[in-house]
């Protein structure tokens, strides 16, 4: 299984157009959004950004973010849900924005090996417990001197990348 994770898009077309654009370079058969698409700082183009990320809403999911409204599920032709729950390859995801559900806050009866979230517009890949952490930085307005970023799952390995191309981290989820 070939999966795209994003974030934090906040109604930037440029970075819904580079999503659809590498998920189709990497061959994606699931692109997971962790919320936050369409409000913030780019409202103005949340139109353009939800046409966009219409080019990819047959294999599309997404989280809701502090900044999704009601009208985005609309737009975007997706549910927002509070979080998303999948396995792929035999490995058990958690994905959801972070501003409520995250590492250490988790739903009952959820014992995922990867927890997908956004938010902090950082990126990080780590290990907690066995559990490996990734946050997908932001696709469109990162913080701490970051570039955009977005995270890549093929045949157990996982990595976060930047929009040149870059790996900037991986981790193989067979030697975790």
């Amino acid at each position: 299984m070939r999966i795209l994770f994003a974030s934090d898009l906040h109604g930037d077309a440029d970075a819904a157009r580079a999503i659809v654009r590498e998920s189709a370079r990497l061959g994606a058969q699931k692109v997971v959004l962790c919320g936050d698409l369409l409000g913030g700082r780019f409202l103005a183009r949340r139109d353009e950004t939800a046409a966009a990320l219409a080019l990819i809403r047959e294999k599309l999911s997404s989280a809701r973010g502090n900044c999704d409204f009601g009208r985005d599920e609309s737009l975007l032709g997706v549910a927002l849900s509070p979080y998303l729950f999948f396995e792929a390859d035999g490995y058990r995801f958690f994905a959801a924005h972070g501003h409520e559900y995250r590492a250490g806050r988790l739903p009952p009866d959820c014992s995922p090996d990867v927890i997908v979230t956004g938010h902090t517009h950082c990126w990080e890949l780590t290990d907690e417990n066995g559990i490996v952490l990734l946050n997908v930085g932001s696709a469109s307005c990162p913080r701490g001197g970051n570039s955009p970023t977005y995270a890549f799952y093929c045949d157990g390995n996982l990595s976060v990348r930047d929009f040149d191309g870059s790996v900037l981290a991986e981790r193989n989820l067979r030697t975790r």
